[in-house]
């Protein structure tokens, strides 16, 4: 398929301020979208001009399209000492026998080549299945009286039920019901609501990496901005604890902040049905260098993700929808 030139990747870089400009506020009139204003989004070597536009409570940027090489078939620049150390003792404990880098080619996705439309990509993640509520409402009353007796005394952050939330925020508490949902209905949901679709996984690989060629956008060591510390327990006992810099909570290259939560599994249209963490399974299971493998652009691990998976009924806890659309753009 043939996409507008100007709006690819190569001649976008290329283009006048002037006529970033004006092109950004013509596909805001065409696309129905609130242009706000043109930035520049400069991260890990790569930089990009677009603009941010706002969808009813959501935020998205345009995102160029471009011919891109995607996938991981090993290290490019390598990782330290360090980290090749704590990634093959971990191997070890679980008694898996491959080398590092053996082992992360076989949960990583194969080289490939794509061509990536030009879209309009919402900038974070939106929560599926969870409708907030006031306290007034007959439901809070009703069916979730005792949860909602037990959350106007909570010192916690969060308290949790199965269908029934309630989170502290810097509004005061909020109050959330759960209804049940699948993959079919969310993704009929965001097509009725202004055209939206989930993003393929080439789309979705290629919004996380940007086309580049390592483990991580940044390179294929996980510091400097996945750091595993080492602690002692009150028995002297050593362990490990891996946890992010600030950094990946930044809008990345495009504008956008993906992979920076092991927790969240963004629903995709096509191949694993999703990318961006594994639900907070592999921190679970003792497994600390995998905790953030999962928010590389290109882990796909087919075993883990199909036994977590269920496309009958979403998981509102860890799975979650970025939505995206093709961009209309006819030159005036």
């Amino acid at each position: 398929m043939q996409y507008c030139e100007k709006l690819m990747r190569p001649i976008w870089q290329t283009l006048s301020k002037q006529e970033k400009e004006m092109i950004l506020k013509e596909i805001g009139k065409q696309n129905d979208m609130i242009y706000q204003h043109m930035e520049t989004f400069s991260c890990w070597e790569l930089e990009t001009t677009t603009a941010i536009y706002t969808y009813q409570d959501s935020e998205f940027v345009f995102v160029p399209g471009d011919c891109v090489t995607l996938g991981w078939n090993g290290f490019v620049n390598g990782m330290t000492e360090r980290t090749q150390k704590l990634w093959q003792e971990e191997l070890e404990e679980f008694y898996i026998e491959d080398d590092v880098e053996t082992y992360l080619k076989s949960i990583t996705s194969d080289i490939r080549q794509a061509t990536i439309a030009p879209m309009l990509v919402e900038r974070r993640i939106m929560e599926i299945g969870w409708e907030i509520v006031q306290e007034e409402d007959v439901r809070v009353q009703t069916t979730f009286a005792k949860e909602w007796e037990k959350a106007k005394t909570m010192d916690c952050n969060m308290m949790h039920w199965a269908n029934f939330r309630a989170k502290k925020t810097e509004d005061g508490l909020q109050l959330a019901i759960y209804h049940k949902v699948n993959k079919k209905q969310v993704c009929d949901m965001i097509e009725k609501e202004g055209g939206f679709r989930l993003p393929t996984m080439d789309e979705w690989e290629y919004l996380a990496s940007g086309g580049k060629r390592t483990l991580f956008p940044w390179g294929d060591d996980m510091e400097p901005y996945i750091v595993v510390d080492k602690e002692d327990d009150e028995d002297d006992e050593e362990y490990f604890e891996i946890h992010t810099k600030g950094d990946l909570q930044k809008p990345n290259f495009f504008g956008i902040v993906i992979g920076d939560d092991s927790y969240c599994m963004e629903l995709i249209a096509d191949g694993l049905g999703a990318k961006g963490g594994d639900g907070g399974c592999s921190c679970c299971g003792g497994m600390v260098m995998m905790t953030y493998l999962a928010s590389s652009p290109y882990y796909a691990d087919e075993i883990m993700l199909k036994d977590l998976l269920d496309e009958t009924n979403c998981n509102g806890d860890f799975e979650f929808v970025r939505r995206v659309k093709n961009v209309i753009y006819n030159e005036k």
